[in-house]
């Protein structure tokens, strides 16, 4: 099986066209035995191409409505021999990484449906084309990395006990926590182990109890570590294979700042959970909600508030590992 990868590494064996032009495609196998008619290839311009071999004759679909990648009928050969493809070029060099996972859902498609290469490219297009309309993004704030490996590391717990987990990541959406479904809150919170575990809230209604229902603050103590751990895209693929989509997890990373070409360039930076600690926030947790002010609301002229608290030292105690576990387990059953 040809794995993500796998495809990354073989842009990286494809030298540049030579003086005279000529161009060297590399083919993918899709068994064990025998060689695809599926192509990589870069040309002059170092555009990207995915070729897959059309039937003699036939009439290819082509689509050149996304500005970042195309699907095209193209001829490919020498000057002894030309062939048709359903060629699909990623043009602008920013989405590269996004291709990349394209490439793969068209191959996985077409284990499925080896007739008309063509549309299914076209399907898989469809499906990403929000995020081809994208511009290039900058490298996202360390901390906002850190924050994030404890979020996807939080909901792969979640997907592997229920895969339809996906809609109660709300955080990406502008929720109010990060997750949420049937009254349930988690707020995550993520800190490199040091001393003390000093955690920044953002917003007197962070941390507000729920009218009907709970709310958790899920506190993950991560390492940095250059050898072993995981980065962000190892979490997103092991999401990815407890059953969630990966369109729709890169279409909430992407409204994040986190595009595919973002990921990779955060690839180094890994990490490893060393502890996790879960609390149920209640009237002894520390915080400051609408009722530390007079009238339950900001003071006049304050729009926001951010403040810093300490869980160096109990109280609050953290749930044993059973109840946190039934925790993490409740709101994975309450997505539906």
């Amino acid at each position: 099986m040809t794995t993500l990868e796998i495809i990354q590494r073989i842009w990286s064996l494809i030298p540049p066209p030579a003086p005279d032009g000529s161009i060297e495609v590399r083919e993918l196998e899709t068994s064990a035995d025998e060689t695809s008619s599926v192509r990589l290839a870069i040309d002059q311009q170092g555009q990207r191409h995915l070729l897959i071999l059309a039937t003699s004759g036939a009439r290819l679909l082509e689509d050149r409505r996304s500005s970042g990648v195309h699907l095209l009928a193209a001829d490919w050969g020498d000057e002894d021999a030309h062939r048709r493809f359903v060629d699909l070029v990623c043009l602008k060099p920013h989405l590269n990484g996004l291709f990349d996972l394209i490439i793969f859902e068209v191959l996985s498609a077409l284990k499925e449906s080896h007739g008309h290469p063509d549309r299914i490219c076209l399907a898989v297009l469809n499906q990403w084309r929000e995020l081809l309309s994208r511009d290039s993004s900058p490298l996202p704030e360390r901390s906002a990395v850190i924050g994030l490996f404890g979020e996807l590391t939080t909901f792969r717990s979640l997907a592997r006990i229920n895969p339809l987990v996906l809609p109660i990541w709300t955080g990406p959406d502008g929720g109010r926590f990060d997750f949420y479904a049937g009254g349930q809150a988690l707020e995550v919170k993520t800190t490199l182990r040091r001393q003390g575990v000093v955690l920044t809230i953002h917003g007197h209604d962070q941390l507000e109890i729920l009218q009907s229902g709970s709310l958790h603050v899920a506190v993950l103590l991560i390492e940095e570590t250059p050898v072993g751990g995981e980065n962000l895209r190892s979490l997103i693929e092991a999401i990815s294979n407890a059953g969630v989509s990966r369109v729709e997890i890169y279409r909430k990373l992407a409204r994040l700042g986190f595009t595919p070409d973002i990921l990779s360039l955060l690839d180094d930076q890994r990490f490893k959970l060393s502890e996790r600690r879960v609390y149920h926030v209640d009237d002894g947790f520390p915080r400051i909600t609408a009722s530390s002010f007079v009238g339950a609301s900001l003071p006049r002229g304050v729009t926001s508030i951010s403040y810093t608290i300490d869980l160096s030292v109990p109280p609050p105690h953290p749930l044993i590992e059973a109840n946190a576990e039934a925790v993490l387990a409740a709101l994975a059953d309450s997505a539906s």
